[in-house]
This record gives C-alpha cells, sequence and structure tokens, in this order.
C-alpha cells in the first residue's frame, strides 16, 4: 500500500458524528478493484486523485480513517486531509510536493535509463559518460580520479537496482524529512551522497538510441551532436586547486609537486589558513616556461627538476697570488 492511500474503516462505538459514506462520496471513480482485502479506488479530482482503500465498503458505514505508526505516518496524515476536504465539500487543494517528482529527480531518472541502455549494451563505464556528458567533460580531468566517472557509477548501480524491483518504490511518495546522505533512495531514483551529482547536467533529455550513442563514442566527430553537450563547468568563477587536483592538471605526482614547493622550483602557490592552493593562471605560466618549437630553442626559460639547485657561491677567503 502506498503512502498516500486513505484507509477508511468503521468508526468505533461512540462517534455518532462520524461521516457517512454515501456513493457520491467516490465519484467519480474511473478505476477500481475489488477483492477478498475490499475496495481499492481512485477517486478524480481536478487538483489531484485521491487513492482510497474499504476493506469493508458499504453504504452509510460511519467512517474513520486508519493511519499506521510507521515511516510515512505524515505523508499519510497530508493525504487524509485532502480527502476530508473533499468530503466536506471543499477544494482539495493541489497535492503536496513531496508526492510529486522533482525537474531534478526527473532528470536524473532518464539520466538513469540512458545509463542502463548503455550497460545492458555492454558499453565501458567512459563510453557511457561520453554520451551522458561529453567529451570536454571527461577529458577535464584524469579519468580514473574524476568525479564524472564516479557520479557514472553511480548512476548504473541505482539504475540496476530499480531495474531489479526498486521502479515500483517510485509510486510510493518521497519523504518531507529524507535521512542522512549515503543511502540510495529508490523513491526518487537517487543516491543521497555529494552535492557535485545534481552539477553536471545533460542538455539533451530525448537522445538518439543508444547504439548511435555508443557509434559516436567510438567514431569521435565535430558534428552539432556533439557540440549539444554544454561545458558543465560553464559560467562558473575561476577556482583554486588542491595539491592533487594541481598535480593532476600538470601530469604530475602529488609528491613531485611537493617537492617543487620545498625547492622552490616549482609554481607559485598559495596559503589558506593550513591549506596550499594554486592557482590556474599560476601553473599555466609555469608550465609554458617550458615551451620550445625544437631541441635547440631555448626557450622562454626553464623548468627546473624537483631538488636542490646547486649555485656558484662567491670565494669568501683571501685570493691566491
Amino acid at each position: 500500500m502506498i503512502p498516500s492511500t486513505v484507509v477508511l474503516v468503521e468508526a468505533p462505538h461512540g462517534f455518532s458524528e462520524a461521516h457517512e459514506l454515501t456513493e457520491d462520496d467516490l465519484a467519480p471513480a474511473p478505476a477500481s478493484v475489488r477483492d477478498t482485502d475490499g475496495v481499492q479506488i481512485v477517486v478524480e479530482d481536478p487538483s489531484g486523485d485521491h487513492r482510497v482503500w474499504l476493506p469493508e465498503p458499504r453504504e452509510g458505514l460511519k467512517l474513520a480513517a486508519l493511519l499506521p505508526l510507521d515511516d510515512h505516518f505524515r505523508l499519510r496524515v497530508l493525504s487524509l486531509i485532502r480527502f476530508q476536504r473533499r468530503l466536506a465539500g471543499r477544494a482539495s487543494g493541489p497535492p503536496p510536493k513531496a508526492w510529486l517528482l522533482t525537474r531534478r529527480h526527473r532528470r536524473r531518472l532518464i539520466l538513469m535509463i540512458r545509463s542502463l541502455d548503455g550497460h545492458l549494451a555492454d558499453a565501458s563505464y567512459r563510453e557511457i559518460a561520453h554520451a551522458l556528458y561529453g567529451p570536454e567533460a571527461i577529458a577535464r580531468y584524469a579519468w580514473k580520479t574524476s568525479s564524472i566517472r564516479g557520479q557514472t557509477i553511480r548512476l548504473v548501480q541505482d539504475a540496476v537496482r530499480m531495474m531489479r524491483g526498486g521502479y515500483r518504490s517510485l509510486l510510493r511518495a518521497t519523504d518531507p524529512h529524507p535521512p542522512d546522505c549515503g543511502r540510495f533512495s529508490p523513491a526518487t531514483g537517487m543516491t543521497r551522497t555529494r552535492p557535485s551529482d545534481s552539477v553536471i547536467r545533460t542538455t539533451d533529455p530525448f537522445p538518439p538510441p543508444w547504439s548511435r550513442a555508443v557509434a559516436d563514442v567510438r567514431r569521435p566527430s565535430n558534428g552539432p551532436r556533439n557540440r549539444a553537450h554544454a561545458d558543465p563547468l560553464a559560467g562558473l568563477p575561476p577556482r583554486f586547486l588542491r595539491t592533487p587536483e594541481a598535480a593532476r592538471f600538470l601530469g604530475l605526482s602529488g609528491r613531485t609537486l611537493e617537492k617543487h614547493r620545498i625547492y622552490g622550483t616549482g609554481p607559485k602557490y598559495r596559503k589558506i589558513g593550513g591549506r596550499v592552493v594554486y592557482a590556474l593562471d599560476d601553473l599555466q605560466a609555469w608550465a609554458n616556461l617550458g615551451a620550445k618549437n625544437s631541441t635547440s630553442d631555448p626557450g622562454v626559460g626553464t623548468v627546473l627538476p624537483a631538488k636542490r639547485q646547486t649555485a656558484a657561491v662567491p670565494y669568501a677567503g683571501k685570493e691566491r697570488r
């Protein structure tokens, strides 16, 4: 039973003023199912349909509501309030936002479906990410440590859970007070992990068949299809990089960059409290010192190795004759 279902039972003795069930209370009802557990009815409403379960339906029944004290208690109360307004002849009001999939949830579900298509077609995580986010987003950082790789893996894992039965929970409303991060929520198709999952988006919610997307990965082109994927970091201000990120930008190891700081042979860096950060412009300027056109080109400067540099020290003793 989904949390939005209103369970109506017979009121206990002593509640003589309880509302009596009439045929008009459940009309119009475009869908109803009768079985040994009673009758389950979908009652039409311009502002949002009601789902009602009557274990013992009969006209003239003094109505009471059954509210299980479970994790969905708040949602059941909201459903009951809407239906009680209808019985009182007032407008039910729109369904609570907790019942609805937000635009972000819908977008993630679309990404999950696309990633599942690729997974079932034996595509690699890199091919799936290429089809979802475009080549620019993949090439921005090293693939093994890229956040896009982790996000793509989570999309596939969550999509497989949905395929194996989690899709049923889409009928359940989302909890207005969600649990802590780190848990998969089948009702929304999302894993509550890092906020970065909502930063990278696709601009094409209705892509062509997966076979064409994989073909484009294996045969890259500069056509309009690849240009349709916007840069996920476009419009964001320049940011400072920590040591691991700066090292990946330069193609060095983090340990090598630390040695450059020790010997003073590396790019400029900043200390913000106890944190060492690098500006992109400083990294690029330091790397440009090693730009050369040929092996005989002296270039504009020299990028020194990360080790102690020996300099000529002037002689401080007496001059010899």
